[in-house]
């Protein structure tokens, strides 16, 4: 059952419920397990309140609120919704059982995908790239912690730990797209979002063979034109693992003594991309394992430290976390290895 008021009487009701009580909005959002969202609709009149949620007030708190104007069943709420819904999709489109509305219809919706010119909804065109390795780098990340949908791509990364990161992702977008890209911090939360809203974007994507919606549930794979080309695949691979990967040292004390190992370790749901991480490092002479179904290592000093050297990293927090293991772990092993400087080959 849902309760009608009108917008002051809603307004006074929530002042008097705030006042009463003495909580904040969040915490009697919380004790009404809804959103602030839907809190704020109520109290502005917005929206219908539902009477279990006066009745708890009331009950709980002691309080005694004014009597709803009108009370209305959910299934009474929905259809009269419905209804007011229908009425004004035929205001806006006309009746959609004509051929002039189906028309109209159809009209709307070539300029929402950009197939009219001069329309305010005409997709802006992107600068599509011949393949090369930053484009295959670029596939990497969003294969890694990138996300697709119809209008949007995105690639969601930690606020602190990949803050230079991030900034790179989008620096490389809008040098290979020539695209304006944004930067986004969610509130409360330790994410940032590199958003590209291109839906042309989107289209060269899919043109270059990756997939809207769920990675997991459609278990991606690396794209063929990377498959057929070593360069493209160690760009790629350097693209996941700055993503989804992690560069740790494990740290034994034998005898009193303590040693020093460094690893690095990819993982992922999509059983594709595991098994071209796992046979692009066997194919390049890397000896990688597998600790768990989801996840590869590579635990051979001498691998982790050919890596850095020869495919790289585009991401600082790995790069820091190499150089620190070098610095107090130096080995004439990895002398050997590396054959340029560390920065100049990763940021290369």
């Amino acid at each position: 059952m849902r309760a009608y008021y009108s917008k002051e009487k809603s307004i006074e009701i929530f002042k008097l419920i705030q006042e009463e009580v003495g909580l904040s909005w969040r915490d009697i959002a919380a004790f009404a397990r809804v959103s602030t969202r839907s809190l704020r609709y109520w109290r502005n009149g917005q929206s219908s309140i539902p009477l279990s949620f006066i009745k708890k007030i009331e009950v709980r708190f002691r309080l005694i609120l004014p009597q709803p104007d009108k009370l209305m069943t959910l299934s009474k709420v929905k259809a009269t919704s419905a209804k007011a819904g229908g009425i004004g999709r035929m205001k806006k489109y006309g009746n959609l059982g004509t051929v002039e509305g189906r028309a109209l219809g159809g009209k709307i919706s070539s300029a929402k995908m950009g197939l009219v010119s001069g329309s305010s909804f005409a997709r802006i065109k992107i600068v599509r790239p011949h393949k090369n390795r930053e484009l295959a780098e670029m596939v990497g990340i969003i294969l890694g912690d990138g996300g697709i949908t119809s209008r949007q791509v995105t690639v969601t990364l930690h606020k602190t730990d990949d803050r230079l990161f991030s900034e790179y992702v989008k620096s490389q977008m809008e040098k290979l797209f020539q695209t304006q890209i944004s930067l986004r911090e969610r509130r409360n939360s330790n994410v940032v979002t590199v958003i590209a809203s291109r839906t042309d974007l989107v289209y060269y994507l899919g043109d270059l063979g990756l997939i809207k919606g769920n990675k997991v549930k459609h278990q991606v794979k690396v794209p063929e034109w990377i498959l057929e080309n070593d360069e493209y695949c160690a760009w790629c691979l350097r693209g996941l693992f700055d993503t989804d990967g992690c560069t740790y040292v494990d740290r034994h004390v034998i005898g009193g003594k303590l040693y020093l190992n460094i690893g690095i370790n990819f993982t992922n749901r999509s059983l594709p991309l595991l098994s071209f991480f796992f046979d692009t490092l066997k194919k390049f002479g890397y000896g990688p394992t597998r600790s768990t179904p989801f996840s590869i290592l590579l635990r051979k000093e001498k691998d982790v430290v050919r890596y850095f050297s020869q495919i790289g990293t585009s991401n600082e927090k790995h790069r820091k976390k190499f150089e620190a293991y070098l610095l107090v772990k130096p080995r004439k092993s990895t002398e050997e290895v590396i054959t340029a400087p560390i920065r100049n080959r990763m940021v290369g």
